[in-house]
């Protein structure tokens, strides 16, 4: 079951929300797992029974790693640990690679094989595993308060990744008000829209330039292409942790944003600190801290091994590694030049941070390292330098979505928004709320017209 479908916008969502509005509060964590778990069916038995039977081991682990730092048996947690980082990573890596294909029969299909979230639940179980060893928190007793940090549902897709320590009191004590419920599903649906309006439609003018016969176009293309489809991430992972930030919202549970506001950043740094960042954060926090040194070359080092694991941890092949390695030796050598003060005005920081975002999202988002070389070949020029007719008939079909993508990317609808709410004038006070139920109507009406475009049910292009 996906967030942009019909069965979950117009019958899971609804139901379950009543259903959890409904019972009394002494019962409404266990309704709460209770959702999540038939949530998780949707993506098909055995892909949720694979979660679930790591769901049990992690519970287990997590108390005889606990009684091991009581006592003092350090060899031994670290082997366990060691084991437990093992079975979860060749879990995600057996079920996420090409191994699996020869299963797809009749009444197995490739989705059964993968378990919705697995990657951000992977970290989640040894982000929890290390905490209780480095004793930064306690061994959760109660099965289903562990069980829900790991299988709540609106985080599952997309994220955030959040630790327990924390995760816990939100999860255990929500608060419901109707105003909240409110902005949870506003958000939920701009999130949607952002999946349905603006990724597939920036995603369409991408995969519309590298399945064709790429030898008609030219320079440009390839980059407004490499551009269009760093507009496609942005709006479709933003959309999706939108939608998961909302979904916890109507259940009474605040999760963190893990998105920037905007695309648009001067600097790798700025950009990477707001890209994914619950994400990011993990891996400098359980890796990174083992690893930098006080040298520079350490240090860039450092960045560039992490962000090859997290290029790895997106999608198990040699260009997502690519991927993440080019984006920390960009973030390394950025650190040098800071530290040498050597800068460049700020619009050229702008274009060449946009320009190098093109690069890692193309090597990112290409499967086949031929067609990615081929386009990098149009990249640079070895084509086509000249603009052509193909050209001009792709940017007159797609020239609108992106001039709209890039207005949102760069935050004016959201700073629209803020400043009629923070407004003093007695129009726009008398007219917000009017505004905002006008806006979720709206928005609910547009989204049905794309899951109907979409036959009912729109697909996740980069799977995590």
């Amino acid at each position: 079951m996906q967030f942009a479908s019909f069965t979950f916008l117009f019958l899971f969502m609804p139901i379950t929300l009543g259903i959890y509005h409904v019972v009394p509060k002494s019962w409404k964590q266990y309704v709460l797992l209770g959702i999540s778990v038939l949530f998780l069916l949707g993506g098909g038995i055995i892909a949720a029974l694979v979660e679930l039977v790591l769901t049990g081991g992690t519970f287990g682990t997590g108390i005889w790693l606990e009684h091991m730092r009581k006592k003092a048996h350090k060899k031994r947690s670290i082997l366990l640990l060691t084991a437990v980082v093992i079975i979860y990573v060749s879990v995600l890596l057996l079920l996420r690679s090409d191994w699996m294909q020869m299963w797809k029969t009749l009444w197995l299909s490739g989705n059964d094989f993968f378990p919705l979230g697995l990657s951000f639940f992977t970290l989640q179980g040894i982000g929890y595993c290390l905490d209780v060893r480095r004793g930064e928190c306690d061994a959760e007793r109660n099965w289903w308060k562990l069980s829900l940090y790991l299988l709540f549902y609106p985080k599952l897709m997309m994220g955030p990744i959040v630790p327990y320590r924390i995760a816990k009191n939100s999860l255990s004590d929500t608060t419901f008000s109707l105003s909240q419920m409110g902005i949870g599903f506003q958000k939920f649906l701009t999130g949607l829209a952002k999946k349905l309006i603006f990724a597939d439609g920036c995603e369409m003018l991408f995969s519309t330039i590298y399945q064709s016969d790429m030898t008609t176009y030219s320079i440009l293309i390839f980059w407004v292409g490499a551009f269009a489809k760093l507009l496609s991430l942005y709006f479709e992972f933003s959309g999706y942790a939108d939608m998961a930030v909302g979904l916890g919202l109507c259940y009474g549970v605040k999760l963190p944003e893990s998105y920037g506001k905007k695309l648009f950043y001067p600097t790798m740094t700025k950009f990477t600190e707001q890209w994914n960042k619950t994400v990011v954060q993990w891996f400098f926090q359980h890796i990174g801290s083992k690893l930098h040194g006080n040298k520079c070359i350490l240090h860039i080092l450092a960045v560039v091994l992490i962000w090859g694991m997290i290029g790895l941890w997106y999608d198990f092949r040699l260009l997502p590694l690519l991927f993440g390695m080019f984006v920390g030796l960009c973030v390394g050598l950025e650190y040098l030049l800071e530290k040498k003060k050597k800068t460049s005005y700020h619009a050229i920081r702008y274009f060449l941070t946009i320009l190098l975002c093109c690069i890692g999202t193309v090597l990112l988002s290409l499967s086949d390292w031929e067609i990615c070389k081929q386009y990098f070949l149009g990249c640079f020029g070895m084509i086509h330098l000249t603009p052509t007719d193909m050209d001009w008939e792709i940017l007159s079909g797609f020239w609108i979505i992106l001039a709209i993508g890039i207005y949102a990317a760069i935050g004016n609808f959201g700073t629209l928004v803020r400043k009629i709410q923070r407004s003093d004038h007695r129009f726009w006070k008398a007219c917000i709320e009017p505004l905002q139920i006008l806006a979720v109507l709206l928005l609910l009406f547009i989204d049905g017209v794309m899951l109907i475009r979409a036959g009912g049910s729109a697909e996740i292009h980069v799977l995590l």
